[in-house]
């Protein structure tokens, strides 16, 4: 196994062994002790209902412990959200903010690394692997879920979605970042004025994929709970059971499949061959060596053509 990550500096009250209790874990990445003790002052009540199960309409999200969901009002980007106030020292480790569109499931999960940016970077492969092991488990076993690197999440060859990560723009890549967020965003349904299905083959939401009954709510449970049970591993375990995962589901990684990337305003073309320790994508074009591009460099440049 890669070196295990640093470890937080709290003691571990417990280990979640699957997706099923991860309720019971306490030992979440880069979680002071300090940020988690605010989980158990006076949560109100309302701020995360729990109810229902799969099937059953989920009106709020439930979280496991000491995770603190915070509703948004409609139309605020989770992301933006979560940026704007972990700056401002309004939300911490822990914080889940999420939106209550119908039409897409969007959150942001807030974090308070204790490792240097460069190993938290790491994250982004983690979100994506979160989110290929929850959308496997939501919809019909004939459904293929892929990771387009560096952010991309598809299903059946279209776009569905993806992740982002934030993080104060002055932290040195051997500093250890004030907080991080990780971001998702998955489209469920299209919009009334959208074009028809196959007007936009590279696009596609979870309706179309056998999943239209699939509520934000549910997805959204699903997702933090996959997350966690992925920081899990990765504390445990370090980087690599991450990496292996996120290369089994990689756009690019057959023989026969190659791969266009744009970064710095040129564009690459080859066969993906996994990640680096720092989540750089190793991509071997036709006729010549393997290369790395840099993660840093690609989330620092906004997506061009992003959905949803």
């Amino acid at each position: 196994m890669g070196a295990a990550p640093d470890q937080v500096s709290a003691r571990r009250v417990g280990r979640c062994a699957s997706v099923n209790d991860v309720g019971d874990c306490r030992g979440y990445l880069c979680f002071t002790e300090s940020a988690l003790q605010r989980r158990d002052d006076g949560l109100p009540a309302d701020e995360i209902r729990q109810e229902g199960g799969r099937g059953a309409t989920l009106t709020e999200p439930t979280f496991p412990p000491r995770l603190s969901g915070l509703r948004l009002a409609p139309g605020e980007a989770p992301l933006d959200a979560a940026i704007a106030r972990a700056r401002n020292g309004e939300v911490g480790a822990g914080d889940v903010l999420w939106s209550p569109d119908g039409q897409r499931a969007a959150l942001a999960i807030v974090l308070e690394p204790e490792c240097p940016l460069r190993q938290a970077l790491q994250m982004a492969a983690l979100a994506q692997v979160a989110a290929g092991d929850c959308l496997g488990a939501l919809t019909p076993p004939q459904v293929g879920v892929t990771f387009r690197w560096p952010r991309g999440i598809l299903v059946n060859r279209g776009r569905v979605g993806g992740i982002d990560l934030a993080w104060p723009k002055d932290c040195a890549l051997d500093a250890v970042p004030d907080w991080l967020v990780v971001a998702i965003s998955i489209a469920l349904k299209y919009d009334a004025d959208a074009p028809e299905p196959g007007f936009t083959p590279h696009r596609t939401v979870m309706a179309e994929e056998g999943c239209p009954e699939l509520g934000s709510a549910e997805l959204i449970e699903s997702y933090v709970r996959h997350f966690l049970t992925w920081l899990n591993e990765w504390q445990d375990e370090g980087f690599r059971p991450v990496s292996e995962a996120w290369s089994w589901r990689a756009e690019g990684r057959e023989e026969d499949e190659a791969v266009t990337i744009a970064l710095a305003g040129r564009e690459r073309r080859g066969r993906i061959l996994g990640l680096d320790e720092e989540g750089n994508v190793l991509l071997k074009p036709e006729g010549g060596p393997a290369y790395s591009l840099s993660l840093l460099a690609a989330l620092s440049e906004p997506e061009e053509g992003a959905w949803p």
